[in-house]
């Protein structure tokens, strides 16, 4: 930018920048400004249009910074929604890869580069918008190019050889916690991002792998012996280097406990040692989890970086990254609460494998890692060695390696405090300086913000890949959901239709078959009972007139008692058919009916004693005369009369006639008495029948045996017939339920992935939109 300004204006513009860097809580340079620190005014003649650009720069960082701020709450609160309806409303879809390929946050440390995806820090909020993904049939995983893009919200799977659980074999509801964890952990991240760019000072981590001089390279940041060196791993506690003026100008260090939240102002929180003593700190991880370390700088603001007069700066020493797992991992973690990485490797090793891991992680968020290739005057083929490092670096960090002539440097760290030292090699460190110094302090925006403005591009990359993967699995859920259930509405609803036809068809068959059947065993029995009279049996004579008479009640029993089992059977062959009529009904109604066997020959099995057991009808005398004939032959009369008197059971013909005369001698008409008893002989095959059928019927009128059986065998036939209507009853009633459960299944997914696809929908314009304003954010006019 160039700007070019009357003479009488520089100071104007002088002022205004030291009174927005003394003011502004915001401007990222006044924390520092005080008695100690003074801005380095340049003279008007010489640079007004110099002075200008950097007021103009420092209103463009804030205004970026606050977009940026802006842009993390807003990103904040669209996590938080993706977390609470994955955790409460339904678990997000997850895109897939394929089985061989590791699913990657901190993975293994020994991982061949071959298979790191490739990170896009670049954000096009409508790449891709319309693009269809692959869905597998469980609606959980995509095709396995969309799920390589995702870089801050990639699951974290440790997929070990005989033993792992792949993604393809997680449920929905472990897939959801996993990325609940995810989101739970970018939620803290830009926490942290909007606390550090809010923040006026920087933080500076130096870390590497063991043994590349990280801490040689920190002292020769601070042109004196600091830190402990040695050739064998000496640093295993954090060491925070600061500058002396925050700690009333005392050089020393405070070691803090592991589990204490560090405040210098209050003791108890650390305890204090000489800087003497650091060899034996720095050793001690045990009992100390940090050391803040406080070094007096006094060389020019132009010259020193703790005292820099622009910002803040506490310088990081780390442990390195192959000392064990566990400070591996604590390095891994706390590169997220710094501004700057700055990482150490040896030239003699290159990027060791747990190197290439650390930057691929940082990359998340820093697009650009300031390098530091030490010990650089050990290396014979120095263009081979810097062509080599620097390819690697393309492949890890292209940003860096685009800005490789300020961003990466070669360079002998012992020697810049080695009097004897060659002055090139002294040179080259210098050059490192001027170009962190630059990077940290005028290109804040590169140093500062690009971290925060690299890490909501993946994030919102991640989230427009995450929230397309979930609308496009809603939106196939709904409108298979939706034509399912336009089939399954329709078939319940005619179920239900042909369940009423059905039991209507049923009970109409039961009632014919019932109706049919008391109509029959009604006129059947009535007829049976109004021809008792006719004879079923010879006559042996009169000698055996008697037992004619016990004979012929036996067979009109035993005859009305044939005529009700030919109506039980006819009963149950009308059964059998309308049991067989039913069935057919089901059958033709229900595509899953089977009906249970029926034996017909049960039917009526519960009556077991015989009629005439049953049935009290006892021989009588008046079995033997026709009192319908007295008005023939009144003497009929009195004999049967005298009879009556006489009482008594005659076992012969002999006796009864013997009994006749006495009884015609008693009123003195002989000849007259013969002929009454000659008639009533000869009457008796007649006689015998008529009366004992007419007793008989009598008896079974005054029980009401027609109704009765008439009733009891419809009863039977109703219970038999109900037995399969209930059973269809209970078919279609299972049917009903399990399509009303489908149904409401479908409804309840229509509804859930209706509310999804709307929820998605929003989370993926609020992306996209989001994306496009952190796009447009422009670092480079520093």
């Amino acid at each position: 930018m160039s700007c070019y300004l009357p003479n009488t204006l520089a100071t104007s513009y002088q002022d205004d920048l030291q009174a927005e860097l003394q003011s502004s809580s915001d401007s990222g340079y006044g924390s520092v400004l005080d008695a100690h620190s003074e801005i380095p005014l340049a003279t008007p003649a010489t640079n007004s249009n110099s002075n200008h650009q950097s007021l103009l720069q420092q209103i463009r960082y804030n205004d970026n910074r606050a977009r940026l701020a802006r842009a993390i709450d807003g990103t904040a609160t669209l996590l938080s929604n993706l977390k609470e309806h994955n955790d409460n409303v339904r678990p997000s879809h997850y895109p897939r890869c394929s089985r061989n390929q590791v699913i990657r946050g901190q993975s293994s440390f020994n991982e061949p580069e071959s298979n790191r995806p490739n990170i896009r820090p670049a954000f096009s909020p409508l790449e891709d918008a319309d693009q269809k993904s692959e869905f597998v049939d469980d609606a959980l995983l995509v095709n396995s190019s969309v799920e390589s893009d995702i870089n801050v919200l990639k699951l974290d799977l440790r997929v070990e050889a005989h033993e792992s659980e792949s993604l393809h074999t997680l449920e929905a509801k472990s897939i959801g916690s996993l990325l609940s964890g995810r989101f739970t952990k970018s939620l803290r991240q830009l926490d942290a991002l909007k606390t550090r760019i809010d923040d006026t000072s920087s933080k500076i981590f130096v870390t590497g792998d063991l043994n590349a001089g990280k801490s040689t390279f920190c002292n020769a940041l601070l042109r004196k012996q600091v830190l402990p060196e040695d050739q064998q791993p000496c640093t295993n506690v954090f060491c925070e280097v600061l500058d002396a003026r925050e700690n009333g100008s005392v050089e020393e260090a405070h070691a803090v406990p592991h589990g204490i939240s560090y405040s210098r102002l209050d003791e108890r929180t650390y305890q204090t040692y000489p800087l003497e003593k650091l060899d034996d700190i720095v050793d001690d991880s045990i009992n100390w989890a940090q050391v803040k370390v406080y070094v007096d700088d006094n060389r020019s603001i132009d010259q020193s970086l703790l005292r820099n007069g622009v910002v803040d700066i506490a310088l990081i020493d780390a442990p390195g990254l192959n000392l064990d797992s566990l400070k591996t991992t604590a390095v891994f973690a706390r590169q997220e609460e710094i501004d700057v990485v700055v990482f150490v490797v040896s030239a003699e090793n290159h990027f060791t494998l747990s190197a290439k891991e650390f930057i691929w992680n940082a990359a998340n968020e820093k697009a650009y890692i300031f390098i530091v290739v030490n010990r650089f005057d050990n290396i014979k083929a120095k263009e081979r060695c810097r062509r080599l490092i620097l390819e690697q670096i393309e492949k890890m960090s292209p940003q860096t390696f685009k800005d490789s002539s300020e961003l990466v440097h070669f360079v002998s760290s012992n020697a810049v405090l080695d009097p004897f030292a060659d002055p090139s090699k002294v040179v080259a460190f210098e050059n490192l300086e001027r170009s962190l110094r630059q990077f940290i302090l005028v290109k804040r925006s590169k140093s500062k913000l690009a971290p925060a403005k690299t890490y909501l591009e993946l994030l919102h990359r991640d989230i427009h890949t995450i929230t397309s993967t979930n609308k496009g699995a809603a939106e196939k859920e709904y409108t298979k959901a939706d034509q399912e259930l336009s089939l399954v509405t329709p078939e319940y609803e005619s179920t239900i239709s042909t369940r009423n036809a059905v039991s209507d068809s049923a009970l109409k068959i039961i009632e014919e078959t019932c109706r049919s059947v008391q109509k029959y065993t009604r006129k059947h029995l009535q007829t049976c009972l109004r021809t008792m009279d006719t004879p079923i049996c010879s006559y042996p004579g009169f000698l055996s007139a008697w037992h004619y008479a016990q004979q012929t009640q036996s067979m009109v029993l035993k005859k009305v008692e044939g005529q009700v089992l030919d109506c039980e059977s006819f009963a149950r062959s009308k059964t059998v058919s309308g049991v067989d009529a039913i069935r057919q009904l089901g059958l033709s109604s229900l595509k899953q009916y089977n009906p249970r066997q029926f034996n017909p020959h049960f039917m009526f099995s519960r009556r077991k004693d015989a009629l005439e057991r049953t049935i009290s009808v006892c021989v009588q005398w008046s079995d033997f005369i026709d009192l319908d004939q007295q008005e023939k032959n009144g003497a009929i009369g009195m004999g049967v009369m005298a009879m009556t008197v006489i009482g008594g059971k005659f076992l012969s013909g002999k006796a009864i006639l013997d009994g006749l005369l006495k009884i015609h001698g008693i009123g003195g008409h002989k000849l007259a008495g013969i002929g009454a008893v000659a008639f009533a002989i000869s009457d008796l095959p007649r006689a015998i029948p008529k009366n004992v059928a007419k007793r008989v019927q009598k008896v079974l009128d005054s029980s009401d045996f027609i109704h009765n059986n008439s009733e009891r065998i419809v009863r039977e036939c109703r219970t038999v017939l109900n037995m399969p209507i209930e059973e269809l009853r209970a078919c279609f009633q299972s049917s009903i339920e399990e399509q009303a459960r489908k149904k409401s299944e479908l409804e309840k997914t229509k509804d859930e992935s209706g509310t999804a696809l709307r929820f998605y929908s929003r989370a993926l314009k609020q992306s996209a939109e989001m994306g496009s304003i952190v796009g447009k954010i422009d670092l480079e006019l520093d």
